[in-house]
Protein backbone atom coordinates (compact mmCIF):
# COMPACT_ATOMS: atom_id res chain seq x y z
CA UNK A 1 0.00 0.00 0.00
CA UNK A 2 2.47 2.66 0.78
CA UNK A 3 4.88 2.25 -2.37
CA UNK A 4 1.44 2.64 -4.23
CA UNK A 5 0.44 5.62 -2.07
CA UNK A 6 3.66 6.95 -2.72
CA UNK A 7 4.15 6.63 -6.94
CA UNK A 8 0.23 7.69 -7.28
CA UNK A 9 1.48 10.62 -5.52
CA UNK A 10 4.42 11.34 -7.40
CA UNK A 11 2.62 10.78 -10.47
CA UNK A 12 -0.18 13.31 -9.25
CA UNK A 13 2.15 15.40 -7.77
CA UNK A 14 0.31 15.56 -4.76
CA UNK A 15 2.41 16.26 -1.89
CA UNK A 16 0.07 15.50 0.92
CA UNK A 17 -0.06 11.72 -0.38
CA UNK A 18 2.88 11.75 -0.99
CA UNK A 19 4.05 12.60 3.38
CA UNK A 20 1.09 10.66 3.78
CA UNK A 21 3.30 8.02 2.52
CA UNK A 22 6.13 8.21 3.97
CA UNK A 23 4.80 8.29 7.11
CA UNK A 24 2.77 4.93 6.55
CA UNK A 25 6.34 3.87 5.05
CA UNK A 26 8.67 5.19 8.69
CA UNK A 27 5.58 3.53 10.49
CA UNK A 28 5.39 0.09 8.50
CA UNK A 29 9.24 -0.59 8.28
CA UNK A 30 9.61 -1.20 12.34
CA UNK A 31 6.77 -3.15 12.44
CA UNK A 32 7.85 -5.44 9.70
CA UNK A 33 11.32 -5.58 9.99
CA UNK A 34 12.72 -6.51 13.45
CA UNK A 35 15.94 -5.22 15.07
CA UNK A 36 17.59 -5.99 18.37
CA UNK A 37 16.94 -2.31 19.49
CA UNK A 38 13.30 -3.07 19.43
CA UNK A 39 12.89 -4.71 22.37
CA UNK A 40 12.01 -8.28 23.40
CA UNK A 41 9.12 -8.32 20.65
CA UNK A 42 8.19 -6.51 17.23
CA UNK A 43 7.21 -3.27 16.97
CA UNK A 44 3.56 -3.10 16.69
CA UNK A 45 1.59 -2.37 13.93
CA UNK A 46 0.46 1.87 14.01
CA UNK A 47 -3.22 2.37 14.03
CA UNK A 48 -5.95 2.94 15.99
CA UNK A 49 -5.41 -0.66 17.55
CA UNK A 50 -3.92 -1.58 20.75
CA UNK A 51 -2.00 -5.02 20.17
CA UNK A 52 -0.76 -7.34 23.05
CA UNK A 53 2.24 -9.08 23.01
CA UNK A 54 0.64 -11.83 21.75
CA UNK A 55 -0.92 -10.77 19.04
CA UNK A 56 2.43 -9.68 17.91
CA UNK A 57 3.72 -12.52 18.15
CA UNK A 58 1.14 -14.17 16.44
CA UNK A 59 1.52 -12.04 12.59
CA UNK A 60 5.16 -12.85 13.36
CA UNK A 61 4.10 -17.04 12.97
CA UNK A 62 5.09 -17.55 16.65
CA UNK A 63 8.92 -17.14 16.07
CA UNK A 64 10.11 -16.78 19.44
CA UNK A 65 13.73 -15.97 18.63
CA UNK A 66 13.63 -12.86 17.32
CA UNK A 67 17.17 -11.71 15.43
CA UNK A 68 17.94 -8.35 13.39
CA UNK A 69 16.80 -8.43 9.77
CA UNK A 70 13.98 -11.00 10.55
CA UNK A 71 11.02 -10.12 9.11
CA UNK A 72 6.95 -10.58 10.33
CA UNK A 73 6.38 -13.24 7.20
CA UNK A 74 9.88 -15.14 7.40
CA UNK A 75 7.93 -17.81 8.76
CA UNK A 76 5.58 -17.62 6.31
CA UNK A 77 7.37 -17.81 3.19
CA UNK A 78 10.49 -16.07 1.40
CA UNK A 79 8.29 -14.98 -1.51
CA UNK A 80 6.32 -13.01 0.55
CA UNK A 81 9.09 -11.80 2.75
CA UNK A 82 11.09 -10.35 -0.67
CA UNK A 83 7.84 -8.88 -1.48
CA UNK A 84 7.61 -6.98 1.54
CA UNK A 85 11.21 -6.04 1.40
CA UNK A 86 10.71 -5.32 -2.52
CA UNK A 87 7.88 -2.45 -0.88
CA UNK A 88 9.54 -1.13 0.98
CA UNK A 89 12.61 -0.36 -0.92
CA UNK A 90 10.68 1.00 -3.93
CA UNK A 91 9.19 3.54 -1.93
CA UNK A 92 12.65 4.40 -0.32
CA UNK A 93 14.21 4.90 -4.07
CA UNK A 94 10.66 6.88 -5.40
CA UNK A 95 11.56 8.92 -2.57
CA UNK A 96 15.03 9.13 -3.23
CA UNK A 97 13.97 10.61 -6.68
CA UNK A 98 12.08 12.77 -4.55
CA UNK A 99 14.94 14.45 -2.53
CA UNK A 100 13.60 12.28 0.14
CA UNK A 101 16.88 9.71 1.98
CA UNK A 102 14.67 7.01 3.50
CA UNK A 103 17.62 4.87 2.15
CA UNK A 104 19.15 6.25 5.44
CA UNK A 105 16.14 6.10 7.90
CA UNK A 106 15.99 2.29 6.66
CA UNK A 107 19.38 1.38 6.57
CA UNK A 108 19.78 -1.01 9.22
CA UNK A 109 16.38 -2.75 8.49
CA UNK A 110 16.63 -3.06 5.00
CA UNK A 111 20.21 -4.46 4.93
CA UNK A 112 20.17 -6.59 7.99
CA UNK A 113 16.80 -8.39 6.45
CA UNK A 114 18.58 -8.26 2.62
CA UNK A 115 21.48 -9.98 4.52
CA UNK A 116 19.76 -12.55 6.69
CA UNK A 117 17.55 -13.57 4.04
CA UNK A 118 19.87 -14.01 1.06
CA UNK A 119 22.21 -16.27 3.26
CA UNK A 120 18.96 -18.53 3.72
CA UNK A 121 17.65 -18.30 0.39
CA UNK A 122 21.06 -19.27 -0.91
CA UNK A 123 21.15 -22.50 1.01
CA UNK A 124 22.41 -21.98 4.49
CA UNK A 125 21.08 -24.35 6.58
CA UNK A 126 17.59 -23.29 8.80
CA UNK A 127 18.66 -23.34 12.44
CA UNK A 128 16.06 -25.12 14.57
CA UNK A 129 14.88 -22.05 16.66
CA UNK A 130 13.89 -19.97 13.11
CA UNK A 131 10.92 -20.88 12.01
CA UNK A 132 10.81 -24.37 13.52
CA UNK A 133 14.02 -24.89 11.53
CA UNK A 134 12.15 -25.21 8.05
CA UNK A 135 11.73 -21.95 5.63
CA UNK A 136 9.58 -22.03 2.57
CA UNK A 137 9.71 -21.00 -0.84
CA UNK A 138 12.37 -19.04 -3.30
CA UNK A 139 12.31 -15.45 -4.30
CA UNK A 140 11.35 -12.95 -6.70
CA UNK A 141 14.04 -10.85 -8.36
CA UNK A 142 13.70 -7.84 -5.81
CA UNK A 143 17.17 -7.74 -5.30
CA UNK A 144 18.92 -5.20 -7.28
CA UNK A 145 17.24 -1.99 -5.95
CA UNK A 146 18.05 -1.98 -2.72
CA UNK A 147 21.54 -3.44 -3.59
CA UNK A 148 22.45 -0.88 -6.11
CA UNK A 149 21.01 2.10 -3.60
CA UNK A 150 23.60 0.07 -0.38
CA UNK A 151 26.25 -1.28 -2.13
CA UNK A 152 27.16 0.88 -5.30
CA UNK A 153 25.82 4.28 -3.87
CA UNK A 154 26.86 4.16 -0.45
CA UNK A 155 29.81 1.51 -0.74
CA UNK A 156 28.03 -0.98 2.01
CA UNK A 157 29.55 -4.17 2.20
CA UNK A 158 26.61 -7.05 1.52
CA UNK A 159 28.49 -10.34 0.03
CA UNK A 160 24.81 -12.41 0.42
CA UNK A 161 23.39 -9.97 -1.05
CA UNK A 162 25.24 -10.22 -4.08
CA UNK A 163 25.86 -13.69 -4.21
CA UNK A 164 21.65 -13.88 -4.35
CA UNK A 165 22.06 -11.31 -7.47
CA UNK A 166 24.59 -13.15 -9.41
CA UNK A 167 23.68 -16.46 -8.43
CA UNK A 168 20.00 -15.94 -8.37
CA UNK A 169 18.64 -13.02 -9.72
CA UNK A 170 20.53 -11.52 -12.73
CA UNK A 171 19.63 -10.98 -15.38
CA UNK A 172 16.19 -10.22 -13.95
CA UNK A 173 13.10 -9.77 -16.20
CA UNK A 174 9.69 -9.09 -15.38
CA UNK A 175 7.76 -10.84 -12.23
CA UNK A 176 4.99 -10.04 -10.20
CA UNK A 177 5.25 -6.02 -9.43
CA UNK A 178 8.96 -6.19 -10.17
CA UNK A 179 10.25 -5.71 -13.19
CA UNK A 180 13.43 -5.24 -15.18
CA UNK A 181 15.39 -4.40 -12.12
CA UNK A 182 18.82 -5.67 -13.81
CA UNK A 183 18.39 -3.39 -16.30
CA UNK A 184 17.60 -0.30 -14.36
CA UNK A 185 19.74 -0.45 -11.13
CA UNK A 186 22.63 -3.12 -11.76
CA UNK A 187 25.89 -1.27 -11.45
CA UNK A 188 24.10 1.75 -12.12
CA UNK A 189 24.69 3.93 -8.88
CA UNK A 190 23.82 7.11 -10.31
CA UNK A 191 20.45 6.12 -11.76
CA UNK A 192 17.62 8.72 -12.58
Amino acid sequence: MTEAVGAIAVFFDDHNAFNHAVSMWQKRLPAYTYLKSDGNHPVPPSGSQVYTEDQIMDNWYNQTTLVDGLTQETCRDMVHTTMGLSAAINMAETAWHQGLDLYKEGHNRIVKAMEFHADYILGAKVPEWLCHGKLTGGTIPMWEIGYNHYHNRDKEYMPKSEEMIMKKVRHAGNEISQVWETLTHAENPNNY
